[in-house]
């Protein structure tokens, strides 16, 4: 009800009345439900209440997970290998992310990447065969992670 509301008020608006933590969570299961345009929305508000409140790491977790969303939101095979790296070029500077899945609790980022690149390559798929498919050489991808 309240994310509803966050998302049909201006951004600007919503990134004063409600916490950023609050907005990144409603993104996070919004994206789980696949609802990637409102997470993404969700994820900007919450940037802007991120740097309002200059919560810097807190806004580097955020773009790392929208960079995440965006990607799993073209699907499996539209992503790029130099898209992928970008993920996890980003993700390296992070020590710890909120899972992808609920409860979002804050994880290692390392397991929250590999929890996301087994979702996104599919069970059952090697990282190699999904590097093959997006023509990438699958040590360029284990030496980023």
């Amino acid at each position: 009800m309240l994310i509803q509301f966050a998302l049909q008020v201006h951004p600007a608006i919503s990134s004063r009345i409600f916490r950023g933590a609050w907005l990144h969570q409603g993104a996070l299961a919004a994206a789980e439900a696949g609802e990637f345009d409102q997470a993404d929305r969700l994820l900007e508000t919450a940037a802007a209440a991120y740097r309002r409140a200059w919560a810097v790491e807190a806004l580097a977790r955020l773009r790392v997970h929208q960079r995440m969303i965006r990607l799993q939101a073209r699907g499996a095979e539209a992503i790029t290998a130099e898209a992928m790296l970008d993920v996890i070029r980003a993700l390296n500077t992070l020590e710890s992310l909120e899972s992808l899945s609920a409860p979002h609790e804050l994880r290692d980022a390392r397991v929250v990447l590999g929890e996301w690149l087994q979702q996104v390559v599919g069970e059952g798929e090697s990282l190699e065969a999904f590097a093959a498919g997006v023509d990438a050489d699958p040590m360029d991808l284990r030496r980023a992670a």
